[in-house]
């Protein structure tokens, strides 16, 4: 039984709907640092630059769980609610149906490098938003298209290597 129990009580998914019920049901409230460092991540560098953002882990772990002894995940709609209340949880449930919406509608298009580079952002976002903090997630987002964009302009390249290898093949006959 207690197997079960420590299997359950630690499972990521409850893990991360035991952070937002604690959250509200404790009126945990927070400044909006870890939202406003979301503005860092859509720059290129930003870590390097600013350095690491604040992240929503660092303000509730230590305050609602101090007993637990390994990194928790976190909770997006926690941190909405701990910085800005109702308001922060209807602009970032908008968001994320917006995202769901614009990345379906990106996805039914033709264009596939366009298809190619949306479906992993949108895997990522979708799925690990809701376990991770805002910023967290812009940062995944970001790595994510840097490698595609990096992947693209190989081909980009390759191409018009080989072309210019068919252009000198046609010249030197």
């Amino acid at each position: 039984p207690e197997f079960y129990n420590v299997l359950i009580t630690r499972a990521e998914p409850f893990l991360t709907q035991h952070i937002l019920n604690s959250v509200v049901s404790e009126d945990y409230k927070t400044n909006s640092d870890h939202i406003y460092s979301v503005l860092h991540q859509l720059l290129v560098f930003s870590n390097e630059l600013f350095g690491d953002p604040a992240s929503f882990n660092d303000y509730f772990q230590k305050d609602l769980f101090p007993e637990v002894d390994y990194g928790m995940a976190s909770n997006i709609l926690a941190q909405a609610w701990s910085a800005l209340g109702w308001p922060g949880i209807i602009i970032i449930t908008i968001f994320i149906q917006v995202t769901a919406f614009a990345g379906n509608l990106t996805l039914l298009s033709k264009g596939l490098v366009l298809k190619s580079i949306a479906a992993p952002i949108l895997c990522y976002w979708l799925f690990y938003a809701h376990r991770n903090d805002l910023a967290y997630t812009i940062n995944l987002g970001k790595r994510i298209f840097a490698v595609a964009l990096f992947c693209f302009l190989i081909v980009v390249c390759c191409k018009y290597l080989a072309r210019i290898l068919r252009l000198g093949k046609i010249i030197i006959r």
